[in-house]
């Protein structure tokens, strides 16, 4: 049995448009002794689900979509009342197997992906021969996000309540749902999450997204260099000729950001090691006397990292990573390539 504790940090953020070294970054790491090649992506997405679950959860307990009945509500608002002294616990989550420990996931005659006790606090042991699966392309899948934070839901339902397991299973299932309508997922592979983006756009007008980067067996948190990175323009002059940039003067903070239509423009040839690039879209919220979308799709932040090979897996380059504003209006006719 191995014990992974939750361990973060603040990413260090520079300016608008930037080049970032990334030695505080927030990341978590895995080895794949468990389950072989590709372990750790699901325990990741474990430890993602507990440090971020008050947000999570707040998508669904403060939306209408969830259709929330009067338990399930009461259940979801005592998990996060009781989130904070479930915290302070450091080995809350702890990674097992039922094939090392035959009988130590069996409830009802079934085996089971988590069980825990009935006390805030009480570890939640994650059966890891239930989190993978192998594609028809035989590679190894995890779950993902929103199945790590249903799992969550579940077990520290019981540690607030007497909910049966059918009850927890559904409320879990409502919270995925709602988390899933909520992120866009891109990996440069469709079958292989191995290099992969992930957005999680918030609820209201005046939010920034989270953006997380997955890389081999390491998550990066970039969202505080992302949100760094974006402005709002006080004054542009066109320069109707590519590759000028427009002349912007003047610049203020967004009340908040949307990310949308995220893909990938750039990915390595050579198994995994390269350069990458993502591009989205920008819409943001600017100061303007009130809060409205600016619904303008000329604006780009654009995400530009490398990777190298470390043993069988890619590995982030850690001082490559840049992050920057763009804007490419409709009028950019003209291309002169020098």
């Amino acid at each position: 049995m191995r014990t992974f504790i939750l361990a973060s940090c603040v990413l260090c953020a520079m300016g608008f448009s930037m080049l970032v070294g990334l030695p505080s970054a927030r990341a978590w790491r895995f080895g794949g002794d468990d389950v072989g090649s590709g372990g750790g992506l699901a325990e990741k997405n474990i430890l993602q689900a507990l440090a971020n679950l008050e947000f999570y959860s707040k998508l669904c307990l403060d939306g209408v979509r969830c259709n929330l009945n009067e338990k399930e509500r009461r259940i979801l608002a005592d998990i996060l009342r009781a989130l904070p002294q479930e915290k302070r616990n450091p080995d809350l989550i702890v990674f097992a197997s039922e094939k090392r420990a035959p009988g130590s996931f069996i409830i009802d005659g079934e085996p089971k992906v988590a069980r825990t006790g009935n006390a805030v606090g009480h570890p939640i042991y994650v059966n890891v021969d239930m989190l993978y699966s192998i594609n028809r392309m035989k590679y190894l899948e995890p779950i993902n996000l929103s199945q790590a934070v249903a799992i969550l839901i579940h077990e520290m339902g019981h540690h607030v309540s007497k909910a049966t397991h059918a009850e927890l299973d559904l409320l879990g299932v409502k919270v995925s749902v709602l988390l899933q309508a909520r992120i866009q997922s891109t990996p440069v592979l469709p079958w292989s999450q191995e290099i992969e983006a992930t957005i999680v756009q918030g609820d209201e007008i005046e939010s920034f997204p989270q953006i997380l980067l997955t890389v081999g067996d390491e998550l990066w948190d970039l969202s505080e260099g992302f949100r760094a990175s974006v402005h709002c323009p006080v004054f542009t002059m066109p320069v109707p000729i590519l590759p000028f940039p427009d002349l912007q003067f003047g610049k203020k903070t967004p009340l908040g950001v949307v990310y949308h239509n995220v893909h990938w423009e750039k990915g390595a040839r050579n198994e995994g090691a390269g350069d990458y690039r993502i591009t989205g879209n920008l819409t943001h919220v600017c100061p303007t006397g009130s809060s409205k979308l600016s619904l303008v799709n000329s604006f780009l932040v654009k995400i530009d990292f490398s990777t190298k090979m470390s043993g069988k897996k890619p590995a982030f380059d850690t001082q490559s990573l840049r992050i920057t504003q763009a804007y490419e209006p409709w009028y950019k006719l003209i291309l002169f390539n020098f």
